[in-house]
């Protein structure tokens, strides 16, 4: 059985470790990047259509980089498609990418259904 100090202590130790964690949301971070809404391929894209429009989000600057670091290396991307001046990290349908011009993740959206879809290309 632990004494009453070293459970004081062990309790202060975990009080003073859990205030040193930084567990509050990233909020306000400004919205940056474009949209484009079409019907088809994101390949071939052609007008949308109610049966047929997707939503294709380009989001830079820090809301960006912010997304490549909690996407984490495990999201690193190697292969055929990618260029290796650009750091890329894939996980599903989100693709974030790194190069001398800065941060940019891809998000693709199905209008109709709703579900996210695979936004880039090769």
């Amino acid at each position: 059985m632990l004494s009453k100090s070293l459970f004081g202590a062990l309790l202060a130790f975990a009080i003073a470790d859990a205030a040193l964690a930084d567990t509050s949301a990233e909020r306000d971070i400004k919205l940056t990047g474009d949209a484009m809404i079409y019907g088809g391929d994101i390949g071939d894209p052609v007008g949308p259509t109610p049966g047929d429009a997707k939503a294709f989000l380009n989001v830079t600057g820090k809301a960006a980089h912010r997304m490549f670091e909690m996407m984490g290396r495990s999201a690193d991307q190697h292969g055929e498609c990618v260029d290796p001046a650009v750091a890329t990290r894939a996980k599903g349908d989100l693709t974030c990418m790194h190069d001398k011009d800065g941060y940019t993740c891809y998000l693709g959206f199905n209008l109709a259904t709703g579900k996210s879809i695979a936004s880039s290309t090769c």
